[in-house]
């Protein structure tokens, strides 16, 4: 079942369904605004607490929501590219002290980047199960 899951977030960020931040018009917010991504079972939100800028480290802020009482995930990982990459390794997520389901990342931002770069966010959860999200969910310039 948790692979179909996983088979279903990958098909929907590919997809492109989702919110994220901006106007409507397109244009980056002036202020960091969160990125959100439901996916089964979770709500993924990401905020740059920095702009990202290629070639620099980007301090992330990522929020992760139970939607169904499921279990926390083990692991976050984040990371930046212009397309998924199944073998991306990522950076991990550091809990935010006192804050439950708040995680922070300093998340490296390649020097050569197309204008499709995004934040990819991976869940491992205790019973090896996984779901990413990303791509049109935090596109890089709208954070």
């Amino acid at each position: 079942m948790r692979n179909l899951a996983l088979v279903l977030v990958l098909i929907l960020a590919i997809a492109g369904c989702g919110g994220s931040g901006g106007d409507s018009s397109g244009n980056p917010a002036a202020t960091p605004q969160p990125s959100t991504r439901d996916v089964p079972g979770y709500r993924m939100r990401v905020t740059a607490i920095d702009r990202p800028t290629p070639g620099t480290t980007a301090q992330m802020q990522i929020a992760i929501e139970s939607l169904d009482g499921g279990a926390a995930p083990s692991a976050i990982a984040a990371w930046v590219a212009d397309a998924y990459q199944v073998a991306a390794v990522g950076v991990t997520a550091a809990p935010v002290p006192g804050q439950v389901g708040k995680f922070k990342a300093a998340v490296p931002v390649p020097a050569a980047l197309n204008a499709d770069a995004a934040v990819w966010i991976r869940l491992t959860f205790p019973d090896g199960s996984v779901l990413e999200a990303g791509h049109d969910a935090f596109p890089l310039k709208k954070l």
